[in-house]
Order: structure tokens, then sequence, then C-alpha cells
């Protein structure tokens, strides 16, 4: 398991994107005549994310997280089809959403999802509290004849890509347009999660975490149980393919064993073969934070690997791959 890569903004987009605007076969309602989303008001609260940023909503906006970096954002006033999702994801390197190339990959990932949707208007520039951000905008006929809107914004707080989302009517995600403006121009880094100075069952920091709330809580949920990774793929155009195991054990002294195996097969007119590998290692691991983020270190006399945790759901990922989390 090694150290993972950055997240990708254009998939973790695409996925927000394919998940968001699945509202607009639907959009517009029943077409009857209900009150348009009502003006924002002034009283707000904040929306933290774990990746290191904030943003402000009005007092009496909801926001549920639904797990890998996204939460789906609920006015009080919605309408039945009305969506609003934030996304946000690491990047290589620190951008401007100002830039064409950011702009482009966007308009590229919306194509590639929905390529009935066409683009409008210019790029509409925004001044967040953390830089220039950008909204961009995209209209679409539905089969009844109604006409739908996607608008997503999109800003940076360090290397930290971030974009809200909003699908509807037309009409609705107009009106809805300057409380979303208001809630994107609010965004912000934010402080870091605060160390927690009580006493844990996981060990103390230095030893199974770096003493942050969210890497307690982690090493508290991992302590003493086993992560495993299962992967496999069949090739095309022959009999055979690959299936792995990775097995880790998380001592509650600090220390890990890792196990690993892998098989590969092949077959082809008649010619075939296959082969077996094994590999093992121990160390100790501990869960540090960076950036918001819980993040499972493991060091040998070799150096350090590092994979980032996260849960969608039920489920636990590590470096963005599912692994199973159970007794040894």
């Amino acid at each position: 398991m090694t150290r993972p890569p950055m997240t990708s903004r254009q998939s973790r987009l695409g996925r927000a994107v394919l998940a968001l605007t699945a509202t607009l076969v639907t959009a517009c309602g029943s077409g009857e005549a209900v009150p348009s989303p009502v003006a924002p008001r002034a009283e707000t609260r904040t929306l933290q994310h774990p990746l290191g940023f904030a943003l402000s909503l009005p007092r009496d906006w909801t926001a549920a997280d639904a797990g890998d970096g996204q939460f789906q954002i609920a006015p009080p006033d919605a309408r039945p089809n009305e969506a609003i999702g934030l996304t946000a994801g690491r990047v290589e390197r620190r951008f401007a959403a100002t830039d064409p190339e950011a702009i482009a990959s966007t308009e590229q990932e919306i194509s590639r999802q929905y390529p009935q949707l066409q683009r409008r208007g210019a790029p509409q520039r925004l001044r967040t509290q953390s830089g220039d951000a950008v909204r961009l905008d995209w209209l679409g006929m539905l089969p009844d004849g109604r006409e739908a809107r996607l608008s997503v914004y999109l800003g940076a707080v360090d290397t930290v890509a971030v974009s809200l989302l909003a699908a509807g009517s037309t009409a609705d995600v107009a009106a809805r347009s300057a409380a979303l403006d208001a809630v994107f121009t609010s965004l912000r880094a934010a402080a870091p999660e605060a160390v927690s100075q009580a006493p844990t069952p996981a060990g103390p920091p230095g030893q199974l975490h770096d003493g942050s709330t969210i890497a307690r809580d982690w090493a508290q949920r991992l302590a003493g149980r086993k992560l495993t990774l299962l992967s496999g793929y069949t090739s095309s155009g022959s009999s055979g393919g690959m299936n792995a195991r990775h097995d880790m054990v998380l001592g509650r002294d600090g220390r890990y064993v890792y196990s690993g195996s892998s098989s590969v097969s092949m077959s082809v007119d008649g010619l075939g073969g296959s082969s077996v590998s094994q590999d093992a290692s121990e160390g100790t691991w501990r869960v540090i934070a960076q950036s918001g983020a819980a993040v499972l270190e493991l060091a040998t006399e070799n150096g350090k690997q590092y994979g980032e945790l996260s849960r969608r759901g039920t489920e636990t990922y590590l470096g963005g791959q599912r692994v199973f989390v159970t007794d040894p």
C-alpha cells in the first residue's frame, strides 16, 4: 500500500455531476405554479469541510455529508427536484479556478457526462475570501420541452479544488443564484482540527496518532483491527486474469504486520501459464492529520508510506481503495 496519487479534481467533479444532474430528467416538478425560492436570510452558519476550508450557509439550510468530500445541501424551501451539492478534493499543485485550462477541463467533463447540456454565456468571475472563482452555466431541454439549468462554481483553497453545483429548472436556479453566489464567495481557509488533550485508549500522541481529533478518532477505530484489500481482473481476449489479497493487522502497541499474495494466470490458443507471489513486511503505524484529513502513516527501516483514510457510509477507504475492517 503505497502513497496514493493526488485526488483527480476532474474525476471527483464528474461523480458529483453524475449524481446531481440526475435530477434534470424530472426537474421543474409537475409544472404547477409553485412560489420561487425566497430571498436568502442574513443569518449564517459555518459549514466546516474536513479538507481544511469553510463556507457560510444561510442558517436554515442543511448540509448532509455524502462521503468522499461531498455534501448535499438543501434550503428549507427547496423544490422537489432542485439539487445543490458541494464536492472537493486535493490536486497535485495549486491552481487558479479562472485558468482557461481549469475551465476547459470542467467543460469537457460536463459534456462527457451530459452531452445534451449546452454551455451558455461567458464564465462569471467571483471573488471569494480565498481568491478568484468562476461560475459556469449549462442549459438543456427536458423530454417534455421544459428547460433545465446546471450551474457549477469553481474555486480553490491552496491545493484543494472546490466545486458547488446547482441543478433544477432554469427559473429555480436563477432565483437561487444570489444565495449561491453569497455562499461560494464566503469560501475561505479554515483552521485545522484542534488538538485534543483528552486521554484516549488508542494510545498516546506520537504512538498511534498525532493528537488531533480526527487522527485520534481514526486510531481508536483501527487499533487492533485487520485491514484487507481485495483486487483482481479478468483479461479480455484470453482466458486468465489476476487476483490479489493484502492484509495488514494494526496492533494496539503501534506495530503492524502486512502480508500479501497474488496469482496470475493466462491461457491463449492452448498455451497457458500461471504464477504466484507473496510479500510480507512489518513496522510501526500511526494516524496523522494533513490538511484536515486523516492519513495512515506506515514506517519501516526503508522509509515511510502514506494513505489517506476516508469513509463512505459504512465503507472504509485507504488511498481511495476500499478496505474491509475486521477482527484479526
